[in-house]
């Protein structure tokens, strides 16, 4: 969860324990017995637009949030494990089995725009990966605009 100074990871554990740490440092904030979670491991992420329901073994799924009807699935090759919008679309994350991680920007239509591989996390409009070699790495997500006016300020004559 992510709230200004106060940033968290919430783990929810099968019989119910629920643990938050800060995301500053990594130390325990808090620890309480819950009620137990449902077994079937189904994620639903929300978008001004879609709502996107992810089960362990099936494709995610994208409904619209205004007529609740179906509008696509999304790639079956690994987990969705978050979906993040964003001014430019919409990212979404996967793990594969093998612990790989990567993602794509979608724009609204959900058609692919760009593949980011190592993607582990979206803040602040920057991309952050992850090569696996304890190397993280970021980019800041520019808009076509930006980018024109960053080539003009560079070359006045493209």
């Amino acid at each position: 969860m992510r709230q200004d100074d106060n940033s968290y990871l919430e783990v929810i554990w099968y019989d119910g324990m629920t643990r938050r740490y800060s995301a500053g440092n990594g130390t325990l904030i808090s620890e309480e017995q819950c009620t137990a979670p449902d077994k079937s491991l189904l994620e639903e992420f929300v978008t001004d637009r879609y709502r996107i329901v992810s089960s362990l073994h099936d494709a995610p799924q994208v409904y619209d949030r205004k007529t609740d009807r179906f509008v696509a699935n999304l790639d079956e090759d690994a987990y969705l494990t978050y979906v993040t919008q964003i001014p430019e679309g919409i990212v979404v994350e996967y793990v594969t089995a093998e612990g790989q991680r990567y993602g794509y920007l979608l724009n609204e239509k959900l058609e692919k725009l760009a593949y980011l591989p190592d993607l582990c996390d979206v803040y602040e409009h920057t991309f952050i990966f992850d090569d696996q070699a304890g190397n993280l790495r970021s980019s800041r997500i520019f808009t076509l605009n930006e980018l024109i006016q960053m080539a003009e300020e560079k070359d006045p004559d493209v």
